[in-house]
């Protein structure tokens, strides 16, 4: 009861939220909107979506950088959860997975120009791993990944990965504002 109740006390925010009705990635980021933000011509659009799942994708490219930008959404239905220390939980987890990656890949990052670690300003909680900005709003989780068109400066310069990631939480934050 103890944990429970801490956790509770813990995640202020994870009291239980109205599901959020269906969000489709390609809707909440435009090919325009995404090439503006990132500075590149990015034309073709490809949707991951199925109304069945608590996810939704949306891939950016164009034939001068077919890898572009990619944007999911994921987000907790209360179907997920039958109390709210299930829901604290969710939320919590909901962005482990990039902490976790974070730590693996630490040594990496540390060794090059990329930045891992927390970001600031960006939702509820956000972190940054290799590139990948995983940030957190509530019940929904928004991953956004910018491929760099030169690998090799983004990976030795540490004012190109943060150019980068400026980029990306741009992104996180033109969606979170549509939430």
């Amino acid at each position: 009861a103890d944990a429970a109740r801490r956790a509770l006390e813990h995640h202020a925010d994870a009291a239980p939220a109205a599901t959020p009705t269906r969000l489709v990635a390609c809707k909440l980021m435009t090919a325009q909107e995404m090439s503006a933000l990132t500075g590149q011509s990015l034309t073709s659009v490809d949707a991951v979506d199925d109304a069945k799942q608590t996810s939704s994708e949306c891939h950016y490219r164009s034939d001068v950088n077919p890898a572009g930008a990619s944007l999911t959404v994921q987000w907790i239905s209360s179907r997920d959860y039958s109390n709210p220390v299930e829901h604290a939980a969710l939320q919590k987890a909901s962005i482990a997975g990039a902490r976790l990656a974070g730590s693996l890949t630490g040594s990496i990052a540390n060794t090059s120009g990329m930045r891992s670690g927390p970001v600031t300003g960006v939702g509820d909680e956000a972190f940054v791993s290799l590139g990948l900005l995983t940030a957190r709003k509530g019940d929904v989780t928004i991953m956004v990944q910018i491929i760099p068109t030169d690998m090799m400066a983004f990976v030795k310069d540490t004012a190109v990965s943060g150019a980068l990631i400026e980029q990306e939480k741009a992104v996180a934050l033109k969606v979170i504002s549509q939430l």
